[in-house]
């Protein structure tokens, strides 16, 4: 069986936007191109866009400790889903 049906069959991947293409074959150039290459540069990617998230929220709460808490609640929603 394949791993991705027919996406008119109702399942379709999330593509992966053109900068991570480029941050990987430049990982790839530098490291070789392999499985734990490219799960590097998407774990860091989304390493990346958690701070990103937590920062955004700690900067905008009514106080430091509110956005502490909403910021660990954001990174259980994201672990959850």
């Amino acid at each position: 069986m394949p791993l991705y049906g027919d996406p008119a069959r109702g399942f379709a991947t999330f593509p992966y936007p053109p900068l991570y293409w480029a941050i990987l074959a430049g990982a790839g150039a530098t490291f070789g191109l392999d499985y734990a290459v490219a799960r590097a540069v998407s774990l860091a990617c989304m390493g990346r866009a958690a701070l990103l998230l937590c920062h955004a929220i700690v900067r905008h709460a009514p106080s430091r400790a509110t956005g502490i808490a909403l910021s660990a609640a954001a990174l259980g929603m994201i672990a959850a889903a």
